[in-house]
C-alpha cells in the first residue's frame, strides 16, 4: 500500500468511527430506537470518514505531500543554529509573527516562546512553542506545534506545516 493510501486509511479510521459513535448516540437518543441510531451512525461514520479522507487525498496530491498524509497531529523538531541563543530567540520571535501566531508567553531568560494560531476552517487553532538553548558553538532551537483542542485526531497537516514554516524561516541565511 502506498504512503498516500496508508495515510488516507489512517485518517478514515481516526475520523469515521468517532463521528459514527457520536451520531449513533445522538440519533439513538432522539429517535428512541437504539438500532436505528446504530445503523444511521454506522452509515454516517462511513460517509464522513470517506469524505474527509477523499478531501485529504485530493489536497495531498495537489500539494505534493501525499507521503505525509495522516501524520501525527503533534509535531516537534530540533535544529542546531550557528547563531548565539539571544539572536536565535529574537529571530524566532519575528518568525512567529509571520506564521501568523500571537505570542502568549515570552521568557528570554529561559529561551521560551509560546504562541497560538487563530481558528480557521481547517483547525481550532494550534499551540506553538519555541525553546532556544545555548550551545558552545551556537544554539539549539526546539519547535513544537500541537492542536489547541486536545481531542483533535486529524489536523490536515496544519501542525506539520507550522513546524516546517518556522524551520524554513529560521534556516534561511541572513
Amino acid at each position: 500500500m502506498s504512503p498516500l493510501w496508508r495515510g488516507a486509511t489512517r485518517i478514515f479510521l481516526r475520523s469515521g468511527p468517532i463521528f459514527g459513535i457520536v451520531m449513533a448516540l445522538y440519533l439513538g437518543l432522539i429517535s428512541g430506537s437504539v438500532w436505528g441510531g446504530v445503523i444511521a451512525g454506522l452509515i454516517g461514520g462511513l460517509l464522513f470518514g470517506a469524505i474527509i479522507s477523499g478531501f485529504s487525498v485530493i489536497r495531498a496530491r495537489r500539494d505534493g505531500t501525499g507521503h505525509e498524509l495522516g501524520a501525527d497531529v503533534r509535531q516537534q523538531v530540533s535544529i542546531e543554529m550557528e547563531r548565539p541563543a539571544g539572536e536565535s530567540f529574537a529571530m524566532a520571535e519575528r518568525v512567529l509573527a509571520e506564521v501568523p501566531a500571537t505570542i502568549t508567553q515570552r521568557d528570554p531568560a529561559a529561551g521560551v516562546l509560546t504562541a497560538r494560531t487563530k481558528v480557521s476552517w481547517m483547525s481550532w487553532g494550534e499551540n506553538l512553542q519555541v525553546v532556544v538553548s545555548e550551545r558552545p558553538d551556537g544554539s539549539t532551537v526546539e519547535i513544537s506545534s500541537r492542536p489547541r483542542l486536545p481531542i483533535t485526531t486529524v489536523d490536515y497537516g496544519r501542525n506539520l506545516q507550522n513546524v516546517r514554516s518556522i524551520v524554513r524561516a529560521l534556516t534561511i541565511p541572513a
